[in-house]
């Protein structure tokens, strides 16, 4: 179906086979996907073999979503640093996914970068700790899982999360923050007791001595 590259190794091959809670790919620097495992393709309603050797301008997503992925591949490609962000991806029939993703070149031989490989994980409660143990045999070099738990502190929490999250280190109420964000009540009090979770927080003094130790939420102070 679409123009084939260059493969991974079988042992990678076998890897995307794994079962895991997060969605696995790879991509050589012209943004052509070498694998996946399935939980990446079935998105698409593919195969990780009828997916291998397409781009994003060939999937069925929208075309500002495959400039947008393209344009941080290229990023990464470049800086050859990890990059940690949120995107919304709108899948045929309008569905929309929303992801936190990891990217992260990988090298040749010859210690050229070859492309980037990409892990990212749905907006609910999977932690770094259920998704971590597949990352590094799945062969995510361990100065980036490193880099992983800094930008999180080991927590995924949604972008709306993070922004309650902030709210709440600055010292702002419950209902302070429902007017910033444009929510009710009812509603930053479900996210408070969702971070808590996360963070595994009882109290509001931990919730924001965990949140400082946070890359994602530093950033924004």
């Amino acid at each position: 179906m679409f123009k084939k590259s260059k493969n991974l190794s079988i042992k990678a091959q076998q890897l995307f086979k794994t079962p895991s809670p997060a969605i696995v790919f790879y991509k050589d620097c012209e943004g052509h996907y070498l694998g996946s495992n399935e939980q990446f393709a079935s998105l698409f309603k593919l195969s990780p073999q009828t997916l291998c050797g397409a781009t994003d301008f060939d999937l069925p997503i929208l075309k500002e979503d495959s400039d947008f992925h393209r344009k941080k591949d290229l990023e990464v490609q470049k800086s050859q640093i990890p990059l940690f962000f949120y995107e919304t991806c709108t899948l045929v029939l309008n569905k929309q996914i929303e992801v936190q993703t990891f990217k992260m070149p990988f090298y040749n031989d010859n210690g050229e970068v070859a492309g980037i490989y990409g892990l990212s994980t749905p907006l609910n409660t999977i932690t770094f700790k259920d998704i971590a143990s597949y990352a590094e045999e799945a062969g995510v070099e361990k100065k980036y899982l490193s880099f992983m738990q800094k930008q999180t502190g080991g927590y995924f929490l949604s972008p709306r999360e993070l922004e309650c999250l902030y709210f709440v280190v600055k010292g702002l109420t419950a209902k302070q923050i429902a007017k910033h964000m444009n929510l009710s009540f009812r509603t930053i009090e479900f996210y408070r007791d969702k971070i808590k979770l996360k963070l595994n927080c009882d109290s509001r003094q931990c919730l924001i001595q965990k949140a400082l130790s946070l890359d994602a939420i530093k950033s924004l102070l």
